[in-house]
Formats: structure tokens, C-alpha cells, sequence
């Protein structure tokens, strides 16, 4: 079981940026971040998708999802 963390420029192409995978069950949140800068564009897509295997009995958390931009003027 697992579930990626994807990006695309436009939902054509997708660009895997991180996986979760195995049984497990942490004790607490386990912190992850990914520079996308590479991937900005007007249209620019996050998705989480989860792999055929995984079932109606698992469960994934994602908690506190942000994206950070800085450089940009109003």
C-alpha cells in the first residue's frame, strides 16, 4: 500500500514528488516538505493518489498541506 504525492505544470504529466508506503503506525506526524519551483506554472495541480491495493480499512492523514510562496509581488 501506498499513496504518492504528485505535481503537474497543467494535469498532463505528472511528476511523483514523494511516496508513503508499508504498514505502520507512527507516533506522531511525520514531517515532509518538496521544492516545487521547478513545477510553477498558471495552472499548476497537487494530487494524492493512492496505490489499487490500498483498502477500505486503511487510512492515511495528511495534516497541515501548505503551499509557501515567496518572491512574488502583489
Amino acid at each position: 500500500d501506498w499513496v504518492a504525492v504528485q505535481i503537474s505544470k497543467d494535469g498532463g504529466a505528472w511528476t511523483e514528488l514523494g511516496r508513503y508506503k508499508g504498514s505502520g503506525t507512527d507516533s506522531s506526524y511525520q514531517p515532509a516538505s518538496f521544492d516545487i519551483s521547478a513545477h510553477i506554472a498558471a495552472n499548476v495541480r497537487i494530487r494524492f493518489i493512492s496505490s489499487p491495493d490500498l483498502g477500505g480499512s486503511d487510512a492515511v492523514w495528511f495534516a497541515q498541506v501548505q503551499i509557501a510562496v515567496s518572491g512574488c509581488a502583489p
